[in-house]
């Protein structure tokens, strides 16, 4: 072939058939066949741009001819029919072909395009069975009209072609007229049944009813009132973290036991204060009874006014304040301490003072009074 300037560098797709490749093994003349019509994809041009060699070459016409008349539909041949065959539940497509004279037409290669309802096409080919008889098995065979090519070829011959239309039956199961008796007696025996043999015995009333039903209108009941307190409280309610906190520990306290609050400087000073005083006291009891014991006399103790320990002054008032102390359980406050009045003992020959009325309980309590009054006036 005369040499070419150039072309449009392609692939070929995997249903088409490659004639003619260059130098680099790419597609330069290429056909195939699309449903019932056939397509030619030439890679190069027909002018003087890249075939200026093919004009003048003497083939260039019967080449370009040839070309385009392959895309035409070859005539028909006669002898050729085609069918749907369903045999062990599967659907075959028979294609038979017969010369004139009623001999098979044996050893070609056949090949059937078809475009059925959904319009897609479609390429079978053939296996010859028998004498002139050639089949393919056929999945998935949509019911519907088929329009069917049938292309036959064999070295030496010229090729043979047929285009027919074709209708793929109806699938098996649906050509099933009647009932599937069974079936039938499958299930009636599965859920204790009975056949109906008259159309009046469809309309009698003797299936078996059930009473048993619970309410559950009063379980609802009680769920929501039990939610409407809930509900109100995230409506009205706002809680934070500070406020979960709070409660959380308000909550651990009450589990583990009230805990006892720590106490203060001021107040802690203020308890050993008292119990220095409560051990003053309690000395001088014990120097007391001594003393009597040692001079053999018993004395009744009188108390003084002096006796009375004088009362906290007060703090001036840039002085804080101190809280007081929580109530602390399970600790026994001590009874203030007041020193122990010492009995006082007249000097040798000194006698009371005429119409002195003598140092009683009253004239103590009235001179606490005073001292109280004082310290509040």
């Amino acid at each position: 072939l005369p040499r070419l300037l150039g072309y449009n560098g392609t692939t070929a797709k995997p249903a088409a058939q490659t004639v003619l490749v260059t130098a680099r093994d790419d597609p330069l003349l290429a056909q195939w066949q699309y449903g019932l019509g056939r397509s030619i994809a030439w890679t190069s041009d027909s002018t003087g741009h890249w075939a200026s060699n093919w004009i003048p070459w003497q083939g260039f016409s019967k080449f370009f001819s040839q070309l385009v008349g392959w895309t035409f539909p070859g005539e028909e041949s006669g002898g050729i029919e085609a069918s749907f065959v369903d045999r062990g539940g599967r659907t075959y497509l028979r294609v038979e072909s017969q010369n004139s004279d009623g001999s098979g037409r044996d050893f070609y290669r056949t090949s059937v395009a078809m475009v059925g309802p959904d319009l897609e096409p479609a390429t079978v080919d053939l296996n010859q069975v028998a004498s002139g008889v050639y089949e393919a098995p056929i999945e998935n065979l949509a019911s519907g009209a088929y329009a069917v090519r049938v292309t036959q070829t064999r070295a030496g011959e010229a090729p043979l072609g047929r285009t027919l239309g074709m209708v793929a039956p109806t699938a098996a199961e649906y050509r099933l007229l009647g009932a599937n008796e069974p079936l039938l007696a499958a299930i009636r025996a599965a859920t204790g049944g009975r056949e109906v043999e008259t159309p009046a015995e469809a309309w009698v009333h003797d299936l078996q009813t059930t009473s048993r039903f619970t309410d559950l209108w009063p379980w609802l009941l009680v769920l929501a009132l039990l939610l409407w307190p809930l509900d109100i409280a995230l409506r009205r309610v706002s809680l934070g973290r500070r406020e979960l906190a709070d409660g959380r520990r308000w909550v651990t306290d009450r589990v583990r036991g009230r805990r006892v609050a720590p106490r203060t400087q001021p107040v802690e000073g203020l308890f050993a204060a008292r119990d220095r005083a409560g051990a003053s006291g309690a000395r001088s009891a014990i120097v007391r009874e001594s003393a009597d014991r040692a001079s053999g006399a018993t004395s009744t103790p009188v108390a003084s006014a002096s006796a009375v320990s004088p009362p906290a002054p007060t703090p001036p008032p840039s002085a804080p304040t101190v809280p007081p102390a929580p109530p602390v359980a399970a600790v026994p406050a001590p009874a203030p301490a007041v020193a122990a009045p010492t009995p006082a003992t007249p000097p040798a020959g000194a006698t009371p003072a005429a119409g002195a009325p003598p140092a009683g309980p009253e004239d103590t309590l009235a001179k606490l009074r005073e001292a109280k009054r004082r310290r509040q006036g």
